[in-house]
């Protein structure tokens, strides 16, 4: 036998043995305990690794999920299998400024007749050529597009988005927030799509939404200015907003610009605008007046679950938030009576600031959440704390008092702020107030300075009304590192507590629960728990430490 004929026979078998070895080794994958889930679940962790990318902290721009995508089809061949026979795992289209038309055309033919989500995120026009090939060459399957990038490169996407505003059920534009110069005075004109469901528009201050755009089927609305709008553009954005007012259920405003208050209301206009399936909203301005006259401006249902209010920099402030709590009285207090008020410090959910204050006022039915208004204040940097001590510190938010609408009939408040004295003070003549939460940071806090005043008779709300008629609950809760003074601390506020009823007429113990968490250590002296028995029908509770006072004995 020739020698070539020979070598072409060991080939063969070589080939014969490597496809065996192939066989073999995935047999001997399938028995792995990873190869014997159902492909149903395996699909579904591949689905989910594909949108949990940032478990490790990496910014969304140094993402890529098409190589997350392509690495897992090449792990072995029963995974390759799962990737290509899952559509949907190919319909969501991630763009990048590096991703190559020869990938677009593989997602797109892997992800079968499934409808299409293309994300573009910080792309430059590379970028955008990469998602204008995708509305291009399947117009009729787009039904999201969310793209992240400057305004010149979304520009220069409007016509091709256009080819596929007969499809497109779910838009996101946003726009750089550090951006090169943008002429205002110019605008770039939006258009109907009519299957649209949710928009948000970030940071594309010179899009002009016509009055013709009226999505029979939109439910999700969100606008957000940063620059100073043009004029014709923030009135051109409310007369749309108007038309689609009847089906919105989600409403975002956000007016981050440093135009005056007075044009951007003048812009908005002064008519209301009923919004009848609303049922969250979210508002934020910097600019002091814009907030009061939103809420007064959008008339919502009974049915409404949460509204947000964000009042920054300049327009946090006490006059402000005065102002916001008028509206809120104006508008809602024919739709809800507050139950539940909560003072806490922040960070808010946008600026991390040490000094922003929340301020969540809510209604609940038992367990059940029926409404809840929540507002943020977000000083400027180096300005003075929202909230002081101090009692000639102005009161960000109404003062308490029983015939307000704010206070009058609330049942549970939660402090974790430094609150003034006087706001304090006012608290014990609430008539409905049962329980009280609050952080104790030092010895002579707010809540212990304002009893000490109620027992002596001090304060503008002296007199023969009655002292925490329907208090039954007071949970401190201490926060800081030497608080070797907290059972100082608990004694004198049992002490003062039994006093400042005792001064009302109050003969028997009301409370049914003091509790202190947060403490120092886990015993108490029997001169404490005494002072705790003669405020106390119930249980005290000294961190896991329990007395039960229903009883005779400990």
């Amino acid at each position: 036998m020739s020698a070539p004929k020979l070598q072409q026979d060991l080939d063969c078998k070589i080939a014969r043995l490597e496809q065996d070895l192939i066989v073999l080794k995935r047999r001997r994958n399938a028995l792995s305990p990873i190869s014997q889930l159902p492909s149903e679940l395996l699909r579904k962790i591949f689905y989910l690794s594909l949108h949990f990318l940032q478990a490790d902290r990496n910014s969304r721009t140094k993402i890529l999920p098409e190589d997350t995508r392509l690495s897992i089809s090449h792990v072995d061949h029963h995974w390759r299998t799962a990737v290509l026979e899952s559509p949907e795992l190919w319909s969501e289209i991630h763009v990048r400024n590096t991703t190559k038309v020869e990938y677009l055309a593989i997602a797109r033919n892997n992800s079968k007749m499934q409808p299409l989500y293309v994300d573009g995120y910080d792309i430059n026009l590379t970028g955008a050529g990469g998602v204008r090939h995708i509305l291009q060459t399947e117009p009729h399957r787009i039904k999201s597009v969310t793209l992240h990038a400057p305004i010149e490169v979304m520009r220069s996407l409007l016509p091709d988005l256009k080819v596929s505003c007969e499809a497109i059920e779910f838009l996101e534009l946003n726009g750089s927030a550090v951006q090169a110069h943008v002429d205002l005075t110019q605008h770039d004109t939006f258009f109907n799509f009519p299957k649209l469901r949710h928009l948000r528009v970030t940071f594309w201050d010179t899009l002009l939404i016509p009055s013709s755009f009226h999505p029979p089927s939109l439910v999700r609305l969100e606008i957000y200015f940063h620059r100073s709008s043009a004029n014709h553009i923030t009135r051109s954005t409310f007369a749309a907003l108007r038309t689609v007012a009847s089906t919105l259920e989600i409403l975002g405003l956000r007016f981050q610009s440093s135009a005056s208050s007075q044009d951007i209301l003048n812009s908005i206009g002064r008519l209301p605008i009923h919004m009848p399936r609303l049922d969250m909203a979210s508002f934020l301005s910097n600019s002091p007046g814009i907030l009061p006259e939103l809420l007064s401006l959008f008339h919502v249902p009974p049915s409404f679950r949460s509204v947000s209010l964000i009042a920054q920099g300049s327009a946090a402030n006490a006059n402000e938030f005065q102002a916001i709590t008028s509206a809120l009285q104006r508008s809602y207090a024919s739709i809800y009576s507050p139950n539940v008020l909560i003072v806490r410090q922040g960070p808010p959910p946008i600026t991390p600031s040490s000094d922003a204050i929340e301020v969540l006022i809510k209604h609940r039915a038992g367990v059940t959440l029926k409404h809840c208004i929540s507002a943020f204040l977000i000083p400027s940097r180096g300005r003075q704390p929202i909230f002081s001590s101090d009692d000639d510190h102005a009161l960000p938010i109404s003062f308490p008092s029983s015939k307000g609408w704010l206070f009058g009939t609330l049942r549970d408040v939660n402090v974790e702020a430094d609150l003034p004295v006087a706001f304090w003070r006012a608290f014990a003549y609430i008539p409905t107030l049962s329980t009280i939460k609050y952080r104790v940071t030092r010895p002579d806090d707010g809540f212990h300075r304002a009893l000490e005043e109620i027992v002596v008779g001090e304060g503008p709300l002296e007199g023969d009304e009655e002292v925490f008629p329907s208090l039954t609950a007071v949970c401190p809760t201490f926060r800081g590192t030497s608080i070797e003074w907290d059972e100082d601390y608990a004694r004198g506020l049992a002490v003062l507590l039994g006093r400042a009823w005792a001064r009302s007429g109050v003969s028997s113990p009301p409370l049914a629960l003091l509790e202190f968490r947060g403490c120092s250590s886990n015993r108490l002296d029997d001169g404490t728990v005494r002072s705790f028995r003669s405020v106390v029908r119930g249980v005290a509770v000294w961190n896991d430490q329990r007395w039960d006072f229903r009883e005779t004995s400990q």
